[in-house]
């Protein structure tokens, strides 16, 4: 994370937790008191090390800057600017897509621009021959593709495996299978945030490894 400098995956990974503790909390009881203590003394850290980092220069502050940057990017950090820039224009143009296409564009054929990304980042064609292809946000690249219906199958989908994992978690009663249904839970949690805004459900290792999950999920 802090080599690719992905700023959204520092999000994620706080949802990730976020849902670990819910889950954690909701199944053992005796533990509730000391998760809520636990709980309020990562807030206080955690808000006192943004507030400290966040507008650090150094390696120890990378998360605290990527996580403010996501929401509010500050105005001498030129480039987390402009790819929040390119983010809003390239979701605009994918619902434009959809209002052209209502039935889905299909695969391999480019989104429509109304508002062109060039103008944004003149050089993303020599960066990435894909751009208009594949945006970032590639939930609603399964919406421009694939029309209402494969969408709605996305969701249906990721829902599955959420709502499943959380019964098959409850259902267990060995302490350690009920680690690796949790963990199947945060990480489709956390697949759904980057897949939001870093082309995640098209590199296809993270699909593999999410499949794989889904696997060990149907054997608990």
């Amino acid at each position: 994370m802090v080599a690719n400098q992905r700023r959204t995956d520092y999000v994620a990974l706080l949802v990730g937790v976020g849902v670990v503790w819910v889950l954690v909390f909701l199944i053992r009881p005796k533990a509730r008191k000391r998760l809520v203590v636990g709980f309020l003394i990562c807030i206080v850290l955690g808000g006192g090390y943004v507030i400290a980092f966040a507008h650090s220069s150094g390696t120890l502050g990378e998360p605290a800057r990527g996580i403010l940057s996501v929401f509010s990017p500050s105005t001498s950090d030129t480039r987390d600017a402009s790819s929040n820039l390119y983010r809003v224009f390239e979701d605009n143009d994918l619902k434009y897509t959809v209002k052209q296409y209502p039935l889905g564009l299909g695969f391999g054929k480019p989104f429509l621009q109304p508002e062109p990304l060039t103008s944004i980042f003149p050089g993303i064609l020599a960066v990435d021959p894909y751009y208009n292809y594949v945006p970032h946000n590639t939930i609603y690249w399964v919406w421009v593709d694939l029309g209402p219906l494969g969408y709605l199958a996305l969701w249906l989908l990721i829902g599955s495996i959420i709502v499943r994992g959380c019964v098959i978690v409850r259902q267990l009663r060995d302490g350690y299978l009920q680690v690796v249904a949790i963990y199947v839970v945060a990480v489709t949690f956390m697949e759904v945030v980057v897949a939001f805004a870093d082309y995640q459900l098209f590199f296809y290792r993270n699909v593999i490894y999410l499949g794989l999950l889904c696997g060990m999920l149907v054997k608990l």
